[in-house]
């Protein structure tokens, strides 16, 4: 029997709603809500009516007069916004209509995916386009009525009360409905409803409602593979479409810069607002200096002055191009930080530009301990910091430097917490290569998204060559140069030089191995047994470069080793072991040839007599003996009887050459401005020495000859930066001081335009390849004049080697590499089969080697595919950002699974999953490669088998983004954590009131905001071994954080997941 009076949640007011509609011919609603979940409760029952009537308030202008009331605004403000909406003209009621569409296409896309809420969405299109539902939008006075009116053959009824058209309307809220029979009742409410429904002629949503219904994921038509690839890469991309809102002006008065530099200030200015931090990491030669500058001098117009930091041989390069750029700033040597800590209005300068970031990855270093200080609170931009160069925890570190928090909100990446994001990135990245998929991306490249600019040269042309004008040089190459090291070092001594090496103890650099244990704290033990470890490692790796780079850098190192050993034993006679920074000045005296016996024992050396002397002093004396044998084995080998130096010779000239290199590789390079690589300042003197007797215009360069600049400037004069250098110093370039070979270390591996250069040789193997690619792109920039770039590299074979093919020999390289130097960061980067690979390259003469789209990014190609596809079909982009929500579509494919693309507020993420919902996948960038098309890719029908799948993938996302967000709003870094467990362990055994006293102070701990200094400090204090009784501890953290600024956690708020986009896969 009906119900009169119907309560919600104890009643089910749909279930009374229904039975009044069973035996019903029309029916007409009155709603304030209006929810299609609401309708599809009562699909069945309306199906059997003639027709039916709704007349709904619009939802905007019912927010916006709830919102005011709610927050309990002037009954004046809140009478004036309902008595404008009362009269409203027609394009208002027609912008309310198209509103309320796109508010109903986006319901439609909140629907669980499945096929019963797909046939009900095409149930209620149709029975839109019928006429059997009609809708319209009372847009006068707030309309918040709720009345069902419904015509039974019997006697009409209405329900009157407070429910809306919706699941919550209908049982979940607490809602009050009564049943109306009474005719005089029943006929005021239906010639009421008949008023309101005349006067919302004009707002008749039903053609728009269904046209809204066939656009939703459910029925629409236009739904391709093509367009779902397209809609995703916008997403993905999006932030370049508002390129052009930037207000940044370029001065013509200054340098002019490519498109591609201008795109790289606009963006870098925009990552640099949002995240505080930027790293520009364009290959070598494309102007990151220019770039840099450009962006210091529009952030200057805004009033924020910079300071700049960089290598010391650079400093007058950066300031020429500031000076041009008319930037006020101060540039400082990297190795003299302490001239800006020292200096107060330094220290307020909010920018900081580090060139050559790279250089500071290590956080246990001084430098970087200080440089964290100088960019803490600050906007850093790291430039020529290249992610492929470096370990993932090289990177971690830098980011550190203007992202000091562990957890972020600003940086999108899952887990939020950066270090723990990082070493999941690792693992996933170990996995890809094991799966053979090392072009495959971890999730590191999201992160390098948000925060990199990173583009190679082709990036570069593909995207601006047309606009630019651009040119580069070819590369040709690389050539391998092979030379005989027995012929080296003749008569089986390279064989025995390796066996020596190997025998070696290293005695005198691991110290930490003859130490006394009860004589030492257990830091000061385990500084010394690591560092030990550390430097015998070094040692070795050390001389086995050295044995490969040269006779003389070999010989030169020996020599010293012998006296620096024999320099050891007198301090051990003299109860002293020489190690440690109180001994530098001994040993650098040594190097400077002092005799042994005329240099001082420094007295704060350690005291022998807490070292095992007797054992210490044989191991140092037995490496002092196989030192000194290696030395005499070698000493009297001459440069001309050294091959690999004539080798040298014989390539300049064109007398050596490979029979199966092509026609450029066979030319002589004698004639073109020649640029040779070498690690050792010995060997850079040996061969430049040598070459000078064969060459004229030849020169060498180090550490130590000074003159770096000068002698750079004269190997490449037409280079704008080095004309201005000449000139300021009153030189002028002719033929006798023109420099045509220069021999070079390091030094000018990096920073330094020598772009009139065409040929580079690199004189030893190289471990890590890609700082051969670096090193060409000394001479490989933008603005050379060059058609051609020449690349040799030199690769050392045994005799026994000789008749076995390359690719044995390079494998062998490789294992040695491995087995001898693994541990050394500088040798194996965080992608060891990268490096494999591009080693392979290297020596096997594949070009693809000294090519930097070897290691192009896989976002940057996906970034210039969304470019150029967009630019090809504009017509299929537009039609693509308009895909509902929920599109989705099938697809042919040699994998079977459905691919899922999800939003939760700002978090998104592509899933690959199979029918049952499990997760395949959860690399974006792999998912993406499977979604990726042309346009003529044909659709398929959508598998109702995976709307279980998508469903599924949707609940795990939802779970993860709230796991994510909870982890933002309750995270506490991990000296917090540290601090709260030691003072929690500290209370035990107290009194009540000293307990309260201590967990005042966790209170404290949670609540202040860390900078550097105080982290250091709050470490210090809690990990202070002895000295200190739980009290003193707690008083000493409650001094130190008692005044420092308080923060507050915010609330985590709950996260709804929605589907974008879907795709089968069969």
């Amino acid at each position: 029997m009906p119900k009169n009076i119907i309560i919600t949640p104890e009643q089910s007011f749909a279930e009374e709603l229904k039975k009044e509609l069973k035996d019903a011919k029309s029916a007409r609603f009155a709603v304030g809500w209006f929810f299609i979940s609401g309708l599809k409760e009562l699909k069945d029952e309306i199906d059997g009516l003639e027709s039916l009537e709704l007349l709904v308030s619009p939802l905007t202008n019912r927010q916006t007069a709830e919102t005011m009331l709610v927050a309990e605004k002037f009954d004046e403000a809140v009478r004036d916004t309902l008595e404008s909406q009362e009269f409203q003209t027609p394009e208002q009621k027609k912008d309310i209509l198209e509103n309320e569409a796109l508010i109903l296409l986006e319901r439609a896309g909140r629907l669980q995916p499945s096929k019963e809420n797909k046939e009900f969405l095409a149930w209620l299109a149709e029975k839109l386009a019928s006429k059997k539902i009609t809708i319209r939008i009372y847009t006068k006075e707030l309309f918040h009525a709720k009345v069902y009116l419904v015509d039974k053959k019997d006697i009409p009824v209405v329900l009157v009360g407070s429910s809306n058209i919706s699941l919550s309307g209908f049982s979940l809220n607490t809602e009050v409905n009564v049943r109306l029979t009474d005719e005089a009742q029943v006929k005021k409410l239906n010639k009421w409803f008949k008023e309101k429904w005349e006067l919302s002629e004009d707002c008749d949503f039903t053609v728009l409602a269904e046209t809204a219904l066939r656009q939703s994921w459910a029925l629409n038509n236009e739904v391709t593979p093509f367009r779902i690839y397209l809609r995703i890469l916008h997403d993905i991309f999006s932030l370049e479409e508002d390129r052009e809102k930037e207000k940044i002006e370029f001065n013509e008065d200054v340098p002019k810069l490519f498109l591609f530099q201008k795109d790289a200030v606009i963006d870098a200015y925009r990552k640099l607002q949002k995240y505080k931090g930027v790293f520009l990491a364009d290959v070598p030669g494309v102007g990151k200096t220019f770039t840099g500058s450009a962006l210091l001098a529009h952030l200057q117009e805004e009033g924020e002055k910079a300071v700049v930091i960089c290598s010391p041989k650079i400093i007058e390069q950066w300031e020429q191009v500031l000076d041009d750029y008319n930037v006020n700033t101060k540039v400082i040597s990297r190795g003299k930080l302490s001239d800006i800590l020292n200096n107060d209005k330094l220290m307020q300068r909010p920018v900081v530009l580090i060139d050559e970031a790279h250089h500071f990855r290590n956080p246990e270093t001084a430098s970087y301990k200080d440089l964290q200080i100088i960019c803490e609170g600050k906007k850093v931009i790291l430039v020529g910091a290249t992610p492929q160069n470096l370990k993932l925890l090289d990177i971690y570190h830098q980011i550190k430097l203007f992202h000091p928090r562990e957890i972020t909100d600003t940086l999108i990446i899952d887990p939020p917490e950066l270090k723990e994001f990082f070493k999941k990135a690792d693992e996933e990245r170990q996995k890809l290569n094991g799966e053979g998929k090392e072009d495959f991306p971890d999730r590191s490249e999201n992160l390098f998204q948000q925060i990199l600019i990173r583009r190679t040269r082709k990036n570069i042309i593909d995207e601006y060559g047309k606009e630019d004008l651009l040119h580069f040089p070819k590369r040709l190459g690389p050539y391998r140069i092979d030379y005989n090291i027995d012929d080296v070092y003749p008569g089986g001594i390279y064989n025995s030089l390796e066996a020596k090496i190997e025998n070696l103890a290293f005695a005198r650099y691991d110290i930490g191995s003859f130490i006394k244990e009860d004589k030492f704290t257990e830091d000061e033990k385990q500084r010394l047994k690591i560092a030990g470890r550390n430097l015998r490692s070094i040692i070795k790796m050390i001389l086995f470069k050295l044995l490969e780079s040269s006779i003389e850098a070999l010989r030169e190192s020996l020599n010293t080793m012998v006296r620096s050993h024999a320099l050891f034993l007198r301090g051990l006679e003299e109860g002293k072991v020489l190690a440690g920074e109180a001994t530098d000045k001994a040993y650098q005296k040594l190097k400077d040839d002092f005799d042994i016996e005329e240099i001082e024992i420094p007295e704060n050396a350690y005291e022998a007599k807490r070292f095992y002397v007797k054992k210490l002093k044989e191991s140092i004396k037995k490496d002092g003996a196989i030192l000194g044998e290696m030395y005499e084995m070698i000493k009297d080998i001459s440069v001309e009887d050294d091959d690999k130096v004539q080798t040298l010779i014989k390539r300049i000239k064109g007398e050596y050459q490979q029979p199966y290199w092509d026609k450029q590789g066979k030319e002589k390079c004698e004639g073109k401005k020649i640029l040779i690589f070498t690690q050792y300042a010995s060997t850079a003197r040996y061969i430049g020495e040598e070459l000078k007797k064969h060459f004229a215009r030849t020169e060498y360069v180090s550490g130590d000859t000074g003159d770096v600049l000068r002698r750079a400037a004269l190997f490449s004069p037409k280079t704008d930066s080095n004309k201005k250098y000449l000139k300021k110093r009153g030189i002028e370039a002719t033929k006798e001081n023109e420099i045509d070979i220069l021999v070079s270390t390091e030094m000018l591996g990096e920073g330094i335009n020598l772009q009139d250069g065409q040929v580079v040789i690199n004189y030893e193997l190289h471990w890590n390849p890609v700082r051969i690619v670096q090193r060409v792109g000394r001479i490989d920039r933008i603005g050379s004049q060059n058609e051609f770039i020449w690349v040799y590299n030199f690769f050392p074979q045994l005799q026994a080697e000789a008749r076995i093919g390359i690719e044995a020999r390079i494998k062998k390289r490789i294992q040695e590499i491995q087995t001898r130097f693994g541990g050394d960061e500088k040798v194996i980067s965080q992608n060891e089969l990268l490096v494999d690979k591009k080693f392979y390259q290297m020596y096997s003469e594949d070009a693809r080697a000294i090519e930097d789209q070897a290691s192009e990014s896989f976002s940057a190609k996906q970034r210039l595919n969304w470019l150029k596809l967009k630019s090809l079909y504009p017509e299929e982009y537009a039609t693509a950002l308009k895909l509902p929500t929920m599109a989705h579509c099938g697809k042919s494919a040699s994998i079977r699974g459905v691919a899922v693309y999800c939003r939760a507020d700002d978090i998104y993420k592509l899933y690959f999953g199979d029918k049952r919902g499990n997760i395949v996948s959860e690399n974006d960038w792999e998912v993406l490669s499977l979604l990726e098309c042309d346009k003529d890719a044909k659709g398929e029908q959508f598998e109702d088998e995976y709307y279980y799948s998508v469903e599924l993938v949707k609940q795990n996302f939802q779970g993860r983004a709230n796991r994510i967000e909870r982890e933002r709003s309750s995270y506490l870094e991990l000296v917090k954590r540290q601090a709260l467990d030691r003072i929690e362990k500290a209370k035990r055994g107290l009194d009540e009131k000293t307990k309260r006293w201590m967990s005042g102070v966790q209170g404290l701990v949670r609540e202040v905001q860390l900078d550097v200094k105080t982290s250091r400090d709050l470490r210090g204090i809690i990990r202070q071994k002895h000295g200190l009784i739980p009290k003193e501890m707690a008083g000493q953290v409650e001094e130190l954080l008692k005044e420092k600024l308080k923060i507050r956690q915010r609330a985590a708020k709950k996260l709804y997941a929605e589907i974008i986009l879907s795709e089968s896969l069969k």
